[in-house]
């Protein structure tokens, strides 16, 4: 078992709130830290006792002290207003942190800050806590530590005109221990100060501010002990850029829409967004790009706006960048003639950011045009589609499987004239990895409505620290997204749980059952150690779907079985074979770059991916948009 990030959480309450209004760092809403190692206490309202709130730790990029799409986040915390700290008495330094009042209102949370979360250079991060009714509230933690004995100093500079930048990222990475990674950020004058131990680091910088400088080659340093290393680094501009501006009809510019350009030969994508006067400007070498706008890419790439009942005009368009060249392109915004509504629902409850997709089919060239939006905070979308037939609607979302799974098909332009309502109801798609288990009383009865948590400390995301609560029978179930070391806890105050921690390493295909707690005040009752079992037969949704480099395709075979993997178009006709042979049992990934056996790219649309295999046929969507 790996050690754990020294993170302990004190948390007190004192009164109800209704919504998260304020955070505060050591009471005050900026902090600066000045040496290690730091405790920040972290202060805020919750909303109510039960809720879940999310603890998130920004690098502000771009220096505009709010969260955007520009700040990288390095840190996650899922708390539950109620949900105390899970200690293992053996390892107190191994805990799920938690709220350990285990009352309602005021949370009080305490982050040590040391050489395993702390910043190499001078940084501002964003720290964030939002509640689950959206509500939120942020705060600054600045550093400024002294200059370490050993540090790389120095400018980052226009190769041209000497001009410093700001906001320029500077990374830098230890050879022989590539996972050792660290972040400097230039200031407003481009200057940079970052402490590295002694050894041989690689540096480059990339640019996620300014979109008219090329990222630099990786260069080679070596650092002694006791060693200031200063360096100027000068950048290039791009010598060709592809400029333009974004209006709806009336000629009023739209700001915020991310226009996305894809390189066909190396597949590499660049994105960006409209200016407050709707135009953009992007540096890039020559070549032949694929330009898309659309409401998937603005998502995919973080941006959640977009008009809704509009359309982007091209929606796609392929362009030919010369060297040297400068690249007018327009994109005019237009409302849809029509609409599709329906609801996205979970059981009784809506389900938000469901991708919704039309697709209609050229008769002549059998080419698809694809009508998407997402679906609100009330379960409900509106699809914008032109006034002709429709062949499919579709609805999916990652980590659920929505019915009926083929989706509407033949949708008439009377039934679109009609406002005829197309509702999906999902379900939750069982994964490639679980973890299980029940909670038991010193009687061995089930016990009700306790709190279990996963915890995985390597994880800076949502899917590493997982919260539910027993069923009527004591049962838990956690279905887990991400392969590493897990804690597994139960919190019950006043209580003495055995075993106190399970740890669990978890790959693809594996699932632990019986991973049971008994809560007594014996500590001599016998526990198991759960059980490691191969899951069955089962196909995890395709990620990333839409795709537009190249898409997985997971499963897990119970025993050795002829497998084969087909694409089709959506009228069943087979266009590639992806596998054709015997697999051995276990977890099996197909990767597909949307091509087929000679390499020939395939268009934009939807397409079905079959899989038969151990007497069972499945048939998935999977949606390729360059």
């Amino acid at each position: 078992m790996k050690s754990v990030k020294s993170v302990f959480f004190l948390l007190c309450s004192f009164y109800s709130a209704q919504a998260v209004t304020h955070l505060y760092i050591n009471n005050t809403s900026s902090y600066t830290i000045t040496s290690l190692p730091a405790k920040i206490v972290l202060s805020c309202d919750a909303a109510s006792l039960g809720n879940n709130l999310t603890c998130e730790i920004y690098i502000d990029i771009n220096g505009n002290r709010q969260v955007d799409t520009y700040d990288e986040r390095i840190y996650y915390l899922n708390l539950v207003d109620g949900l105390g700290s899970i200690y293992d008495g053996d390892n107190l330094e191994n805990c799920i942190p938690g709220d350990d009042t285990g009352r309602d209102g005021f949370i009080r949370t305490t982050i040590l800050c040391d050489q395993n979360l702390r910043a190499y250079s001078r940084q501002t991060w964003l720290i964030r806590i939002t509640d689950q009714d959206f509500s939120f509230a942020c705060a600054q933690l600045h550093w400024d530590i002294p200059v370490a004995s050993s540090t790389v100093s120095g400018c980052v500079r226009d190769a041209a005109s000497a001009a410093p930048l700001a906001n320029v990222l500077v990374h830098f990475h230890d050879v022989d221990y590539p996972d050792a990674a660290r972040l400097a950020l230039t200031d407003s004058v481009g200057d940079f100060t970052i402490a590295l131990a002694p050894g041989d680091w690689q540096f480059y910088t990339s640019h996620p501010v300014n979109k008219s400088y090329r990222r630099t080659d990786p260069q080679n340093i070596q650092l002694n002990e006791a060693k200031k290393l200063c360096m100027n680094i000068d950048v290039e501009k791009y010598d060709s850029f592809i400029c333009g501006f974004v209006h709806f009809e009336n000629k009023s510019p739209v700001e915020n829409i991310t226009i996305a350009f894809q390189n066909t030969k190396t597949m590499e994508l660049f994105h960006l967004r409209t200016d407050e006067q709707g135009r953009f400007s992007l540096g890039i070498e020559p070549g032949r790009y694929v330009m898309t706008v659309s409401q998937y890419f603005s998502r995919f790439t973080g941006n959640h706006y977009w008009p809704e009942g509009f359309y982007a005009r091209p929606a796609v368009d392929t362009l030919i960048v010369k060297g040297g060249q400068t690249l007018d392109k327009n994109i005019a915004f237009t409302a849809y003639p029509a609409f599709i509504r329906g609801r996205c629902v979970l059981g009784e409850m809506p389900l938000a950011d469901a991708l919704v997709q039309g697709i209609a089919v050229d008769p002549a060239t059998r080419e698809q045009k694809l009508f998407q939006t997402f679906s609100k905070s009330d379960g409900s979308f509106l699809l914008g589609v032109f006034q002709s037939h429709i062949k499919s609607i579709l609805a999916q979302k990652q980590g659920y499987l929505a019915e009926p799974l083929s989706g509407f098909q033949d949708i008439s332009a009377y039934e679109i004239d009609a406002h005829k309502n197309f509702d999906f109801h999902f379900k939750k798609q069982t994964g490639l990895m679980s973890l299980s288990g029940a909670v038991y009383g010193q009687a061995n009865q089930a016990l009700e409505g306790v709190y279990v948590a996963a915890y995985n400390i390597w994880e800076p995301g949502p899917e590493g620290h997982l919260v539910t609560r027993t069923n009527v029978d004591g049962k838990y179930f956690f279905d887990i997204k991400v392969e590493g070391d897990w804690q597994i806890g139960v919190f019950k105050s006043d209580a003495q749980v055995q075993p106190e921690m399970y740890y669990k390493y978890l790959s693809p295909g594996l699932i632990y059952n019986n991973l049971n707690f008994t809560v007594a005040d014996d500590k001599s009752i016998d526990t198991v150690k759960g059980e490691l079992m191969s899951a069955d037969f089962n196909i995890m949704p395709r990620f990333p779907n839409p795709f537009y480099k190249e898409t997985v395709i997971d499963f897990v075979l119970p025993k050795s079985s002829h497998t084969q993997v087909d694409v089709l178009d959506m009228d069943g006709h087979e266009l590639t074979t992806l596998v054709d042979h015997d697999l051995s049992s276990g977890y099996q990934k197909v990767c597909w770059d949307g091509t087929d056996s000679e390499g020939n790219m395939f268009a934009n649309g939807v397409y079905l991916c079959r899989i038969i295999s151990h007497e069972r046929t499945t048939v998935l969507p999977i949606t390729l948009l360059r």
